[in-house]
């Protein structure tokens, strides 16, 4: 059985941190100023009636990738192995993947599932990510119950100011009042209540299929429980730090991606999927915590996998390796390489930034950061964002330093060979 980190982090089995379920029942906003009431009358309580039966909010875990064969030619073979080089490379050639390919392309492109895993072996690994996510999320859940609440300031004009602080079945029976939603903040009364209403409908599903398993599933998710429970025991977290990072993280949702249809009226949900994620994120990765910017990023995942457990091991995954461009001598040391690279690529313009005191390539710190993802189309964006994740270059520099040494192995061999019939 694995065992605590140093840190306190917890290993998992994919190399990342795993988290812990949660159930986000309440979305709230609270800027101190008060609030007009109404009634609960006909719009409200027949929001079921109107939103209930078509929101679109991430599944909490998606089993059907797991064994679903990937349509690119040669990249999987019979027992659902990935070839790894050939996967980035028709990435790179084909200007990216279909839509319809993306989603599982993606968990094995940024390491959810490893490349040598099979089809019959990932549903076992979906299980155990599943069940050690749920547990880290109940985790800070249970430490810090007052975080389960989205808290809005209110100091953006898109936000809205309202704290919902009854579940929302009370709030649906008419028995009593709720908090006024300016139509400007974004999402109608009606929307936001749905959203949080199929958000613990999604919950609620999620426990019923968990009964619904047959004995021997249930064994075995028993026995993932106690593991993730044993593995959770020694992990503390600095309190003062994480609710800080909750701050921020309330602050930085409910602007994500507000004009794509994935965050905004039917979809208003998965922003708090999107929060539980991130808190969920900083809460088992002290060291790096929350930072500005990284909602956007994790905001793509989401959208893509469209399931909250993968969506966390994608998005860590992708962390392992560029967590540190969310430092500041990161960032900075990146900014640096930028330069360089202009100067050597583009010696002209290099000195024209320096004749406008642009030495500093600041401009550059978004595009570095986010990938260009505010500086495309949506659509143009995403694939931007696989094909530079792909590393086509350091695979076509592994090629090239194979050639080499299969060249050297040749040359040496015909020298040994003339030199023996000599």
């Amino acid at each position: 059985m694995d065992a605590p980190q140093a840190n306190g982090q917890l290993p998992s089995p994919t190399g990342n941190i795993i988290g812990s379920k949660s159930s986000a029942t309440q979305l709230g906003a609270c800027d101190g100023t008060p609030l007009q009431t109404i009634g609960i009358s006909s719009p409200v309580y027949h929001v079921t009636e109107e939103f209930g039966d078509h929101r679109k909010v991430a599944s909490f875990y998606s089993p059907a990738p797991c064994m679903t064969p990937l349509g690119l030619p040669g990249v999987m073979d019979a027992e659902g192995r990935v070839d790894e080089s050939r996967l980035r490379m028709h990435i790179f050639k084909n200007g990216g993947v279909s839509l319809s390919e993306r989603g599982q392309v993606w968990r094995f492109l940024f390491g959810m599932y490893p490349c040598s895993s099979t089809s019959l072996e990932r549903p076992l690994l979906q299980e155990q990510l599943s069940v050690r996510y749920h547990a880290m999320k109940m985790k800070w859940h249970k430490l810090l119950p007052s975080t389960i609440r989205m808290r809005l300031n209110g100091t953006d004009g898109k936000i809205c100011k309202i704290f919902v602080v009854l579940p929302v079945k009370w709030l649906l029976s008419g028995t009593f009042s709720l908090p006024f939603i300016p139509l400007s903040c974004g999402g109608s009364l009606a929307e936001l209540v749905a959203a949080v209403q199929y958000f613990d409908a999604r919950q609620e599903r999620v426990q019923q299929q968990a009964e619904d398993q047959s004995d021997e599933v249930r064994e075995r998710l028993s026995f993932l429980e106690l593991q993730a429970q044993v593995l959770l025991e020694r992990v503390t977290f600095d309190l003062e730090e994480l609710q800080e990072a909750i701050r921020i993280i309330d602050k930085d949702v409910p602007r994500t991606d507000r004009d794509l249809p994935y965050y905004s009226g039917e979809g208003l949900g998965n922003l708090l999927v999107l929060r539980d994620i991130l808190i969920t994120y900083a809460a088992f990765h002290p060291e790096v915590s929350y930072a500005q910017g990284m909602n956007d990023l994790c905001s793509r995942f989401l959208e893509v996998l469209d399931s909250e457990v993968d969506t966390y091991w994608s998005f860590s995954c992708y962390m392992e390796k560029f967590s540190k461009d969310f430092r500041a001598d990161g960032l900075h040391r990146k900014i640096e390489l930028e330069a360089a690279l202009l100067k050597e690529l583009d010696p002209q313009l290099h000195t024209h930034l320096i004749t406008d005191n642009m030495e500093s390539f600041t401009f550059c710190h978004r595009w570095l950061l986010l990938g260009f993802q505010r500086e495309f189309e949506h659509y143009d964006a995403l694939r931007l964002f696989e094909i530079l994740s792909c590393d086509h270059l350091e695979l076509i520099s592994q090629k090239v330093d194979r050639a080499r040494y299969q060249e050297r192995i040749a040359r040496r061999h015909s020298i040994v060979c003339r030199a023996l019939w000599t």
